[in-house]
């Protein structure tokens, strides 16, 4: 007789994760397509900044839109992942829950009061999902050996 151990399904993400990832994709598209426009009206003035020319302000706000997208879509791929995070991944979630918070300041000083519910509602989601996720096997807990 053989005696092959049989391996757990994998965990399939919790319905929390899953909807926190939606909004996270969602929110790095809307920055990518945002700067990247920036970028096209910047593109398309004849003006300078401090003798820079305008195709150097475009190529910045494209290299901007691309990096601040970067984050918000690894934290959506860390939460849908099979297994929980270790503390490289619950490291990176938290600084895109305190990248929302700067960025949802900076939105109702310059923006709106829309724009600032709009960030805060993905910070609430990413708060919570961070609290409700399981430890990893490098995760956050104490060790009981002297």
């Amino acid at each position: 007789m053989s005696t092959r151990s049989h391996a757990a399904p994998p965990r399939r993400p919790a319905p929390l994760a899953l909807l926190t990832a939606a909004a996270l994709l969602t929110e790095a598209v809307a920055l990518a397509v945002l700067l990247w426009l920036l970028a096209a009206f910047v593109d398309a003035q004849s003006m300078s900044l401090a003798d820079l020319p305008s195709t150097h302000l475009a190529l910045a706000a494209r290299a901007g839109g691309v990096l601040l997208a970067a984050l918000p879509a690894l934290c959506a791929f860390l939460l849908l992942r099979r297994r929980p995070p270790g503390r490289v991944a619950r490291a990176l979630l938290v600084a895109c829950c305190l990248s929302h918070g700067i960025l949802g300041a900076v939105a109702i000083a310059l923006v709106s009061w829309t724009a600032f519910i709009t960030l805060m509602l993905p910070l609430a989601l990413l708060t919570w999902t961070v609290q409700t996720l399981p430890s990893g096997p490098t995760g956050l807990r104490a060790s009981t050996e002297p």
